[in-house]
C-alpha cells in the first residue's frame, strides 16, 4: 500500500476505485474458496493446525481488504471536502487577544476599545469538526496544496459564531 501523500499528489497517476475496490473483492473471493476447500468439507482430514493456518490468512486478508476499501473511500472524502469548502459551516471567531491566525482566506479585524470583551475578530473560516473541546476550523483559502488546518480550544477567552453561506469580508480583509 501506497502513502496517501504519494499517490494523492497533484499532477500524478491516480489509482482507479473501481479498481482498488476489485482488488478487494478478487482477494476475499480467492480467500473465501480457501476457506470453502479447507474448512467446510465432509469429515476433515486436515489437522487441526491447517483449519487455524487458513482461518488465520484469510482473517488477515479480510481486515486488509476492509483496510483498502477504508483509504479509497476516505480519499474520495477528502475530494470532496476538498472541492467544497466554501459549503461548510462559516466560523468567526471572536478573541481578547491576537490569535495570530494567518491561514489563506481568514483576517484579523481589531475591534474597538468599547469594554467589550473581545479585541479581535477573525472571519473566513469554516468549520472542519469539533472534537471534544477542540474547534477543527480551515479558512475559505483553503487548497490541497496550500492549507492551513487551525485548532482553537473551546474556553471562556473566544467567542465563535456558526453560521450558513458566503460570510461578508469588511474592505479590512485581503
Amino acid at each position: 500500500m501506497t502513502a496517501p501523500t504519494d499517490r494523492d499528489a497533484p499532477g500524478k497517476d491516480q489509482p482507479d476505485t473501481v479498481q482498488r475496490i476489485g482488488e478487494a473483492l478478487a482477494n476475499v473471493t480467492v480467500l473465501t474458496g480457501l476457506l470453502v476447500y479447507f474448512g467446510w468439507r465432509r469429515p476433515d482430514p486436515h489437522p487441526t493446525w491447517t483449519r487455524a493456518l487458513t482461518f488465520a490468512v484469510v482473517s488477515l486478508s479480510l481486515f486488509w481488504s476492509a483496510g483498502n476499501y477504508a483509504e479509497v473511500r476516505g480519499v474520495e472524502l477528502a475530494r470532496q471536502y476538498a472541492d467544497d469548502v466554501s459549503g461548510r459551516t462559516a466560523v468567526v471567531v471572536y478573541a481578547g487577544q491576537r490569535l495570530h491566525i494567518t491561514a489563506p482566506g481568514a483576517c484579523e479585524q481589531p475591534l474597538a476599545d468599547d469594554g467589550s470583551r473581545y479585541r479581535f475578530r477573525y472571519p473566513g473560516l469554516r468549520l472542519f469538526g469539533k472534537v471534544g473541546a477542540k474547534y477543527f476550523l480551515v479558512s475559505d483559502g483553503w487548497t490541497r496544496e496550500r492549507g492551513t488546518v487551525v485548532v482553537l480550544a473551546d474556553t471562556d477567552d473566544i467567542r465563535v459564531e456558526l453560521g450558513h453561506g458566503p460570510q461578508p469580508h469588511s474592505p479590512t480583509c485581503v
